[in-house]
């Protein structure tokens, strides 16, 4: 009896592991999907491999963000309550805004002052795709569309199914290697995973996902600023870019400090439900 319980919570628990695996597998298929449609076109619209592309990662998550938002609500919180007001108080808002503009800060400046792409020479290729191509486009993927998804994704649905298979500080480090893993290029990835685990910390804070999808956007956004404001002569002046660490530095570390003094959300228990008999009918 014993090890039939057993067995019955190791298959449990590796079901959850496959649901996670499974969800970032679909979208994958989903986003190789849309690039092989699309690629018909190039040529007979447009000869542009960037808007190509641009193209069908808007089609994959315009497809996939209704069906994961479903996943999500109907099976993963489905019955868990929070008080979203709560959750996402102006002061909770602006915290989590500022943690996303202010790590962008902070890497991009540590980026350009240890000259680190010197090391990854893919990494420009694989961003100029979204600051080089068409920005009306581009700010709406990165800004909104990404976002949405990826937080979806690796924070609604392959964390909490982590959760259940383990403890949270393990859930966290894998949903945020995952979220790393996928963007494929090195230095992506470092920073990705660190970008990972600050959005779970987030996510598990608040018990919304639209606080870690406020932070991703954020981020994201301010990375399209920063190639609008900081030139190639101001990104080499290690004066200018050290100002900047040391600035955004400070102030992530005020605003972390801020989030984690702040109440952590719960959730509240499902209401209950009284049977109506005759006698209350009478």
């Amino acid at each position: 009896m014993q090890g039939g319980k057993i067995m019955a919570n190791f298959i449990k628990k590796h079901t959850y592991i496959l649901n996670a695996l499974l969800t970032i597998l679909l979208y994958t298929i989903v986003q190789e999907t849309m690039y092989f449609i699309f690629s018909f076109f190039n040529g007979a619209f447009y000869d542009n491999g960037q808007l190509l592309v641009l193209l069908a990662l808007m089609a994959a998550a315009l497809l996939c963000i209704p069906l994961y938002y479903r996943w999500y609500r109907y099976h993963i919180r489905f019955k868990k309550h929070i008080m979203i007001k709560e959750a996402l108080s102006y002061k909770n808002v602006i915290v989590v805004c500022i943690l996303g503009i202010t790590i962008n800060l902070l890497i991009a400046s540590l980026v350009e002052i240890f000259n680190v792409t010197l090391y990854f020479p893919n990494y420009n290729d694989s961003i100029s795709i979204f600051l080089d191509g068409n920005m009306i486009l581009s700010s709406i993927l990165v800004i909104f569309l990404a976002p949405i998804t990826e937080e979806l994704i690796h924070r609604g649905i392959v964390y909490e199914y982590f959760k259940k298979s383990g403890n949270k500080m393990i859930a966290n480090i894998v949903q945020a290697s995952l979220f790393a893993i996928v963007h494929g290029n090195m230095l992506q990835i470092l920073y990705s995973f660190v970008l990972g685990l600050l959005l779970g910390y987030i996510y598990e804070k608040y018990k919304s996902i639209y606080a870690p999808i406020l932070t991703h956007g954020f981020f994201n956004a301010t990375s399209i600023i920063n190639s609008f404001i900081f030139s190639d002569e101001m990104a080499n002046n290690n004066l200018i870019m050290t100002i900047v660490c040391i600035v955004s530095g400070i102030i992530f570390i005020i605003a972390y400090d801020i989030m984690k003094k702040s109440k952590t959300i719960e959730y509240i228990p499902e209401p209950g439900v009284k049977m109506i008999t005759l006698k209350d009918l009478e």
